[in-house]
């Protein structure tokens, strides 16, 4: 064994022996289950930066009241459209399981009638 990896093994051993050689490994973890809330005293701008930035905005207590009331504004703009609608329609406006068929009647270079070739399965190659 090399002088350095010994100073290194030895370092370790002294972390070891001491409790704090697996700090950093259980904060990594911390991190990664979202148990690690340390971010809570961050800056806003620092939940960019964070390995995790959806989950970590979730549990702010600002953005959680600003998704709270901005879905109760949506639920109650689409329950008002739709009282409306219910309100002031008197039916639907084109009557169920009708169809509609568009014919041309006059082309640009003046065809007119049996003569305008329309698209068929061949035409699709």
């Amino acid at each position: 064994v090399s002088g350095e990896m010994e100073e290194l093994l030895e370092g370790l051993c002294r972390m070891g022996a001491l409790g704090i050689s697996d700090f950093l490994d259980r904060r990594f973890e911390g991190v990664l289950q979202t148990q690690d809330h340390r971010f809570e005293a961050t800056s806003r701008g620092g939940i960019v930066m964070s390995t995790m930035p959806i989950s970590d905005v979730l549990t702010r207590r600002p953005f959680q009241a600003f998704l709270l009331i901005s879905s109760v504004i949506l639920l109650l703009a689409g329950v008002r459209g739709s009282v409306l609608y219910a309100e002031t329609a008197r039916g639907a406006a084109f009557g169920p399981f009708e169809h509609y068929r568009v014919e041309t009647l006059l082309t640009r270079n003046g065809t007119t009638g049996g003569a305008i070739p329309s698209p068929g399965l061949s035409e699709f190659g």
